[in-house]
């Protein structure tokens, strides 16, 4: 990971608007912003037990590490990086 890399902090999407690629879009967006401004990589978290990390795959990001969480909700985290735009 360097200075010019990209995070993806946060990703939502209601449960009615779910199923419609809404949140595959949000991503793709943001993912060719951070390409446009330099970065060489995207990363992102995601609990290990939510089912937007096939979403995550999907768009082409792909599992970097795992790390601990330590707050209210707990949990471990995979870290990814990748996505469609910076190779």
């Amino acid at each position: 990971m360097t200075a010019a890399d990209g995070w993806i902090v946060q990703v939502g999407v209601l449960p009615a608007a779910r199923g419609a690629g809404l949140g595959g879009a949000l991503v793709q967006e943001s993912v060719r912003r951070m390409a446009g401004a330099g970065a060489g990589e995207a990363w992102l978290c995601v609990n290990v037990d939510n089912p937007a990390a096939g979403l995550y795959r999907r768009l082409g990001f792909q599992q970097h590490g795992r790390r601990a969480r330590y707050r209210p909700a707990g949990g471990i985290h995979r870290v990814a990086r990748g996505g469609p735009g910076l190779d």
